[in-house]
């Protein structure tokens, strides 16, 4: 435990930043619809894909006025079971996809574009590989695969990740903690000294052992209030005994010139009672 109050502030504050950055740059990484390379498994995969659709193609004969159809039937026939195949002509024309996937085609498309490294990415619950390159003739395609997408990623995460602001609060709150065990660390020293000085205040010179506790510059503290009181407590009664001396010592006089007096006042009057009669 740091019981310097200087050296905690010191530490939470770095703590707090480091975790911050750790936050801001690990987390991004830690993205799974980040674009990523392919398997061995899934690159053999891709590789005998794109074999049969060559081979289909090379059997269907061309025909210039339905083109895409020999397309549509070579990737249909050798889609994998619950995943579709793909081909992108060499103009950019999209086969084989839905209409409600080609934004997210398109973006996939735009950044792997190299059939020497096909990569894969996820898009919610479904997820992108390829490309792989068909040759037809003189035409070239590139072969991509969509597939479910495993283990996706939740759409809180999703969320965190897209915005940026959601992210820094996330850091905060984690962050929050650190700072209110600090907060802590420094109000409650600080409480328990005033409501001491509160009872000094009103009269209760009694020493507070629990303000020598803590971080050490209130720990110095706390000894030197103790001291304090202590000190007072001493004057104080010094000064009762020192009233207390005075009075008894002006007692013994006063009490003898209350009696001469008394004696005084009756012999006067004596005096005057002979004088009468």
């Amino acid at each position: 435990m740091i019981n310097s109050l200087t050296a905690r502030i010191f530490a939470i504050f770095w703590l707090t930043l480091a975790l911050v950055l750790m936050v801001v740059l690990m987390l991004p990484k830690l993205d799974s619809r980040q674009l990523t390379s392919l398997l061995d498994s899934e690159r053999r995969q891709g590789i005998m894909l794109e074999q049969h659709v060559e081979a289909e193609l090379a059997v269907d004969p061309a025909n210039d006025l339905m083109w895409w159809r020999r397309l549509f039937r070579a990737i249909d026939k050798w889609s994998p079971p619950g995943q579709r195949l793909l081909l992108v002509t060499s103009e950019g024309r999209v086969i084989g996809a839905q209409r409600n996937e080609m934004q997210i085609v398109r973006n996939f498309i735009g950044q792997s574009d190299n059939a020497d490294q096909p990569k894969k990415k996820k898009y919610g619950r479904l997820e992108m590989l390829g490309p792989f390159p068909i040759r037809d003739g003189e035409d070239n395609y590139q072969l991509y695969l969509v597939r479910p997408a495993s283990s996706p990623q939740s759409d809180f995460i999703n969320l965190m990740f897209d915005r940026p602001l959601l992210l820094l609060l996330v850091t905060m709150l984690i962050s929050s903690p650190l700072l209110l065990w600090l907060a802590w660390s420094l109000a409650s020293p600080a409480r328990k000294l005033k409501n001491a000085a509160d009872d000094v205040a009103s009269g209760n010179l009694k020493q507070h052992p629990e303000l020598e506790a803590g971080p050490q510059e209130f720990l110095a503290t706390g000894a030197s209030f103790n001291q304090m009181v202590s000190a007072l407590e001493r004057m104080v009664n010094a000064q009762q005994r020192l009233i207390s001396d005075i009075s008894h010592e002006l007692r013994t006089p006063l009490t003898r010139l209350q009696l001469a007096t008394a004696l005084m006042r009756r012999r006067h009057g004596g005096i005057q009672r002979a004088f009468t009669h």
